[in-house]
């Protein structure tokens, strides 16, 4: 393959901090940069702005170098700011789209394979969540926004649909903690007193060295264009097979005395949730639950996804998807305090929840 030029976006985030590990080594890169420094040459810019927010030398002459985009920036904190997600994920993929037009480049495009679960996700949020998992859905429809936008685009498109990212595959390490890798933190270190989750949910992951191993893949000007998917399929764990391995690893880090981690199903955590709720003291575990129940509603009950189709990607198995997880919760169990996601106890921990 040979050597070009790459611009990449949200090179700070989980995804992008592995993407920039694996691209420079074999590319030259230029980094598109909001808020985060990152190590490596870049610009500042803003997404949601005209011409990246550049000026228009800058963009004529940076259009000029590049060859591929890497557009990984989005806003996935599940907010309550519905306008700032859409103005990220939605105009935000437009401005980069269209900056790939004018440098005649290849777009790839970080998008969710949970653009599969809209309508799943709708009936938990009605079931249990009620208006404080409207930001859960709002993130997808952006998302699914952001593909169709794409596919209306005259850009050399590939959409890659990753599935829940964990840590990487070798050393669990992960730049910041975020989504279901906050609720494992939460359990490994007893913190929470179950997972608002069935036993039988479906955990379907992918490791972040291997979604950057795919766009490494489709880099390449003779790979085709396309969406794939990057899942763990049919190789993929349980939410009661991810506590089996909590329980393991926590006395390998001197994490003991606590009661063994236990699934609970939604609406059931719902009502465990309510009648904590009344205790004293029990904010912050409470707000915790909470955030963990909104970001199951993501997952819950949600259909099984395709296979990976990525060529030259390692087939998943079952065996690698729990070395996989089993890597992640070791990290965050050797990073729980300094990486432990501060909780907002003075906000009420039910608030929203089941209304």
């Amino acid at each position: 393959m040979p050597r070009h030029t790459v611009l990449i976006t949200g090179a700070a985030g989980v995804v992008g901090t592995a993407l920039l590990a694996r691209l420079r080594q074999h590319h030259d890169i230029i980094v598109l940069t909001h808020r985060t420094p990152v190590d490596a040459p870049s610009l500042a810019g803003d997404i949601t702005r005209p011409r990246l927010g550049l000026d228009a030398d800058t963009y004529r002459t940076l259009a000029r170098r590049v060859d591929t985009v890497v557009h990984s920036a989005a806003a996935t904190g599940f907010r309550s700011d519905a306008r700032h997600t859409t103005s990220v994920n939605v105009t935000g993929t437009e401005q980069v789209a269209r900056f790939a037009v004018h440098a005649g480049a290849r777009l790839i495009h970080i998008s969710s394979a949970f653009t599969a679960c809209s309508t799943v996700v709708r009936e938990n949020i009605a079931a249990y969540a009620g208006a404080a998992g409207l930001p859960v859905a709002h993130y997808i429809d952006t998302k699914v926004a952001a593909e169709k936008l794409l596919a209306d685009s005259d850009a050399d498109v590939v959409i890659l649909k990753p599935s829940m990212v964990v840590g990487d595959s070798r050393t669990g390490h992960l730049p910041t903690v975020q989504g279901l890798c906050g609720g494992f933190l939460y359990t490994l270190a007893g913190l929470v007193p179950f997972v608002p989750l069935a036993g039988a949910t479906v955990f379907d992951v992918v490791p972040s060295d291997h979604v950057a191993q795919a766009v490494h893949i489709m880099t390449d000007p003779a790979a085709p264009s396309g969406t794939y998917w990057l899942t763990s399929g049919t190789a993929s764990s349980t939410c009661a097979r991810v506590t089996e391995l909590i329980d393991r690893v926590r006395p390998e880090h001197g994490i003991t005395g606590l009661p063994q981690a236990q699934c609970v199903e939604p609406a059931e955590a719902l009502r465990r949730i309510g009648r904590l709720a009344g205790r004293p003291g029990t904010a912050t575990t409470c707000y915790r639950l909470t955030q963990m129940l909104l970001h199951a509603t993501a997952v819950n009950r949600a259909p099984a996804f395709p296979d990976p189709t990525v060529p030259g990607m390692p087939t998943p198995t079952p065996a690698r998807t729990e070395a996989a997880l089993r890597a992640t919760l070791h990290h965050l169990a050797r990073t729980a305090g300094p990486r432990l996601p501060a909780a907002r106890s003075r906000h009420s921990p039910l608030a929203g929840i089941g209304t």
